[in-house]
């Protein structure tokens, strides 16, 4: 890795950069009374994940943890309660 100081001058440094395999997350909306949104995303074996949401992006709410290989799946049935609403999700080796 080159590392560059403020007077443009190289220098190096050994670091470990780890890759997680990235989540796509897919939303579909259920048709109920509530409005709820289905949230899902293929987990990686030997990967652990958060589900979180926000309004404001300050603030992130964890909503569901998850483990392992295969699709994930969580409901939220609490999409009316705010204007907007975004998710992401946390990967841990």
């Amino acid at each position: 890795v080159a590392v560059w100081d403020n007077d443009a001058r190289a220098g190096y440094a050994e670091h470990t950069i780890k890759i997680f395999p990235e989540p796509i997350i897919k939303l579909e909306p259920i048709d109920t009374p509530s409005d709820s949104v289905r949230i899902s995303f293929d987990g990686t074996e030997g990967y652990a994940y958060t589900l979180e949401s926000t309004s404001n992006f300050n603030f992130w709410e964890p909503l569901a943890n998850f483990s392992g290989a295969g699709e994930k799946t969580y409901i939220d049935n609490a999409v009316t309660l705010e204007p907007l609403i975004f998710y992401r999700i946390e990967v841990e080796e």
